[in-house]
């Protein structure tokens, strides 16, 4: 039934020691040969529930770490980053900050964005090269602020 000799023999071996620890207490209605038939039948029963108990939870373990489920509180930091980051982009310089939210967020290129606003690819360029600048000093003390916590 188990398909394993190793497991056999363990439950063999768990029943005779079992049965040597309660000779005192049994009273054989029926032969020995049933007992401890019926024994290591219901041992082995509870070892394979036991196995599909330990597989699926390794199932389930394996489909949460793919999954990267995020504990609450993961999700209420990143929500509290994400709306400081939004913050200090507010905070840009009006032009800096559509260069950016162009590039960012409407995903143009340096040349649709200059194009859009009427300045060199350059400019473009150097705009956003400053606010990242900006945005990655900014952002620095709060994710560390959020690893301490």
């Amino acid at each position: 039934m188990l398909k394993d000799d190793e497991q056999a023999q363990d439950i063999v071996q768990d029943v005779f020691s079992s049965l040597l620890n309660k000779t005192e207490k049994l009273e054989f209605q029926t032969s020995l040969s049933s007992y401890l038939y019926q024994t290591v039948r219901f041992s082995i029963i509870d070892l394979i529930r036991h196995e599909k108990v330990k597989t699926n939870y390794l199932e389930r373990l394996q489909t949460f770490a793919a999954n990267n489920y995020a504990s609450t509180d993961e999700l209420i930091d990143e929500k509290e980053l994400r709306q400081l980051f939004e913050h200090e982009i507010e905070l840009l310089p009006l032009k800096m900050r559509k260069i950016f939210e162009l590039s960012r967020k409407a995903h143009l290129s340096y040349k649709e964005i200059a194009t859009e606003t009427d300045v060199s690819e350059g400019t473009v360029r150097k705009q956003i090269y400053y606010a990242l600048k900006i945005l990655r000093s900014k952002m620095k003390l709060f994710i560390i602020f959020f690893i301490i916590n």
